[in-house]
Parts: C-alpha cells; sequence; structure tokens
C-alpha cells in the first residue's frame, strides 16, 4: 500500500497558502494559548470541534474573512494527533485523513478570502468529513472531551471536570474559543445589569453617585469566576445621554460580584443610560446589558444626521477614514476602518500611549440607544507601558443593524485620556 505524502510536503501549493493565511490569523481573536500546541488528543480534539463549529457560525453570518482565524486553529491539533502512538490497525487512517484534513482547511482559507461563500461551505463540509473518518481511530472520550483551564493562568489546562489551578487554586473553567472578536452577536444575551435611580435632572458640573449591580437571566450574581476577562478587563461600565454627546467609560472600584459604586459628573442635560461590557464564560463573547439611570431614555433614532468623519480633542485632531471601500461600512459586512491622530500642528502623534492593553479604543453606539459595539484595534494586545504608538490605527467592523452609529474614540496622551465624538451611517 502507498503511503500518503508526509504532510510537510503533502500539496506543497496549498500548504504554502495555508501558511500565509495562519501568519495573518489570531491577530484579533482572544484566544487561550493553549490552544496553539495542544499537548494530547483530547486538547487537539477539543480544537477542532469548537474551531469548526465557530467557522460554520461564520458561514452563517456570512463573514467569511474570518473562517480562516479559525480553521487555522485546527492545523496545530492536526500535527498533535499525527503523532499519536497509535495500533497499526488505525495509522493508515491518521496518516490518510490527516493530509485530507490540511488541505481541506486550505480549501476553506482560500475560498474564504476570496468571498466565494458556495466554494467555502463545500470546503468546510470535505473538511467535516475527514475529521469524522479521522475520529475513528481515536477513544470516543478523548474526540468529545472537554478542555478545562485557569483564566488566570491559562496554561494549565484538564480534561478532568471539577479541577482547580495548582498555582491559585481557583476553580478551573470550561474553555471557549469565541467565534470572533469582531462585534460578536450571543444568541441568548445571559446578563443583566441594574442601577440604583440618579436624581432628575442632575446638575451639570456635579458628580453623581449610584450603585450597579451584575446578574444573569435568574437573577443571581456575577462572580468572576463566571466572566472571562476581554484584553485584559473583566468589566467595564459605559454612560452616555440621549444625543449621545457625552460619554463615559467607568472602572468598577470593587471586586467582583459587586454591588459597585460609580460615579461621573455630567455635562449634558436630561437622561442618562448605563451599559455593563463583560463575556460570561458561558460564551466567551461581548455581552453589554443597559438600563436607565434616571428619567426615561428616548434617543433621537430616526433623525438624518451627518457623518462626523473628524473631530478635535484638545489639541488634537482624530480622523476617520474607511480604506478601500469609498464610503462607510454596510450591514453585516466586514469592513477596514481607520482612525489617524494628528496634533495641533498638524503632525502625526506618535506619542499614543497603552490604554487597556490597545493605543486606542472604538465604542460605538446605535441611534436605537441599545445597541453597543466595542472596538479594538488590530493586532496584538500592548502589554509594555513603555511602548508608544500611532498615527495610524485599523479597526475592523462588522455592523450587525443598520442606522446611524455614534462611535466614541479613546486614546492616552500624556496621562491624559482623551475622546473624540465621531460617526456614520451604516449602509443597507
Amino acid at each position: 500500500m502507498k503511503r500518503p505524502l508526509p504532510l510537510w510536503s503533502a500539496t506543497r501549493s496549498g500548504f504554502a497558502l495555508f501558511l500565509v493565511a495562519l501568519s495573518a490569523a489570531f491577530a484579533d481573536l482572544p484566544v487561550p494559548p493553549q490552544v496553539y500546541n495542544p499537548q494530547t488528543p483530547a486538547e487537539a480534539w477539543n480544537v477542532i470541534r469548537l474551531a469548526t463549529a465557530n467557522a460554520k457560525r461564520l458561514l452563517a453570518e456570512n463573514r467569511l474573512q474570518e473562517m480562516t482565524d479559525q480553521v487555522s486553529l485546527c492545523s496545530p491539533a492536526l500535527r498533535t494527533l499525527s503523532r499519536f502512538v497509535a495500533g497499526p490497525e488505525h495509522r493508515p487512517v491518521i496518516d490518510e485523513q490527516t493530509v485530507v484534513a490540511y488541505r481541506g482547511i486550505n480549501d476553506v482559507a482560500q475560498s474564504s478570502l476570496a468571498g466565494q461563500r458556495q466554494a467555502a461551505e463545500l470546503a468546510l463540509a470535505c473538511l467535516a468529513e475527514s475529521l469524522v473518518k479521522l475520529q475513528t481511530a481515536f477513544a470516543p472520550e478523548d474526540v468529545c472531551a472537554e478542555i478545562f483551564t485557569c483564566p488566570q493562568h491559562p496554561e494549565i489546562v484538564t480534561a478532568t471536570a471539577g479541577s482547580t489551578c495548582p498555582v491559585c487554586a481557583s476553580p478551573l473553567r470550561v474553555r471557549r474559543i469565541p467565534y470572533t472578536d469582531i462585534c460578536p452577536t450571543s444568541e441568548v444575551p445571559i446578563a443583566r445589569v441594574q442601577a440604583s435611580p440618579v436624581a432628575n435632572p442632575v446638575e451639570l458640573g456635579r458628580k453623581v453617585t449610584f450603585q450597579a449591580t451584575l446578574s444573569d437571566a435568574a437573577g443571581l450574581p456575577f462572580p468572576e469566576s463566571r466572566i472571562v476577562p476581554l484584553h485584559g478587563e473583566a468589566l467595564l461600565f459605559f454612560v452616555a445621554d440621549a444625543s449621545f454627546t457625552e460619554f463615559h467609560v467607568l472602572t468598577p472600584p470593587s471586586e467582583l460580584p459587586g454591588p459597585f459604586e460609580l460615579s461621573f459628573v455630567p455635562r449634558m442635560p436630561g437622561s442618562h443610560r448605563l451599559w455593563a461590557g463583560l463575556a460570561p464564560e458561558e460564551t466567551a463573547l461581548a455581552e453589554y446589558p443597559w438600563t436607565n439611570l434616571n428619567s426615561e431614555f428616548r434617543p433621537s433614532s430616526g433623525i438624518t444626521k451627518p457623518d462626523v468623519l473628524s473631530a478635535e480633542v484638545e489639541e488634537y485632531t482624530v480622523t476617520m477614514s474607511f480604506p478601500g471601500r469609498g464610503g462607510s461600512p454596510s450591514l453585516k459586512e466586514l469592513s477596514l476602518l481607520r482612525i489617524h491622530v494628528s496634533d495641533a500642528q498638524g503632525q502625526p502623534c506618535t506619542v499614543l500611549e497603552p490604554l487597556d492593553r490597545a493605543f486606542a479604543y472604538l465604542t460605538g453606539i446605535f441611534d436605537d440607544g441599545e445597541t453597543m459595539i466595542r472596538l479594538h484595534p488590530s493586532g496584538t494586545d500592548i502589554l509594555r507601558e513603555d511602548l508608544r504608538g500611532g498615527p495610524l490605527l485599523d479597526f475592523k467592523i462588522y455592523p450587525s443593524r443598520s442606522g446611524y452609529l455614534h462611535l466614541f474614540c479613546q486614546f492616552k496622551v500624556g496621562g491624559r485620556v482623551l475622546t473624540a465624538p465621531l460617526g456614520f451611517r451604516v449602509k443597507e
């Protein structure tokens, strides 16, 4: 019987494409580090099962270009499976189907990056078929294994439920791989937020203090063990007024599960709304539940507003553009949004300081007054406080609804956090 080509020589042109795709993957996806280096068949199959399910969801949402991020995760898992010491009856299946699966990964990457939906769907189905055949060479408990990990020490992984971290003694949680980090949508939102009412009307320039609490749909509180940190933060709060002129980001001063005493200094009269930003461990997807702080919150939806592509904040100018499109992003399409920061002399600003592991953030609120998104710049987290960035920052956006999107660009210079108000209408 003729043996398949070794993994490193199979389909050279396809594999070269895969390497290109892999080098660009994961720039935005917050993936636990051990996903890239599974040590056991159980860990490897867990990655494959989660990643292929995510790719299928991305296909259903027409996020074709993001599918490469997910199927590329299968590559190190396949390498682990190919090294598995199997009986002679299983070796031919492992050798053959790992090569076929690699080809499937390449085909999915090629068709999805080219925007060919039908081809991507067919390639994903072929990949799934090869994986089903590969499963026959492994124990069912490995193929269906859940993996548990520590959020503070992600290098700790095990397939044993009920384990605790040997470093910090925290209970290990089920490992999740988010299907996207670009405007994700939770099929069934989990988190709720409540707040004590504040005075109505508020006094401009006078600090407002209130308490906020988090719960799930059953009314149970959210301890830290139920929240997946996003870019280093487990929880943030946001406040805006009904005209979307005023915007605040509030960091809770106390530990989870709260309650949290929060405050802000209002600059606009009228009603204000509070959002909480967190990712429940059940999905690892960001959610933004909201509640009103005082009188009924009535956003000015339906009113025609001009695009605001440039804003001045103190001595800096922030400009927004949409490279390669000739206009604002369209509904349910992955698009690129670019921010440029210049100083008072009109020169590019290259001294942006790290702010929550990034050189800037974009927080968007649609004109329905409910839907919030938060965009992290493309690339990995900034983990060194001495690094500086700018003047250009690229963001990926996937608008899940149409309408006007109010954007607040926050960046840090000279120890000051500045906020530039921008906005545009999402095209249908």
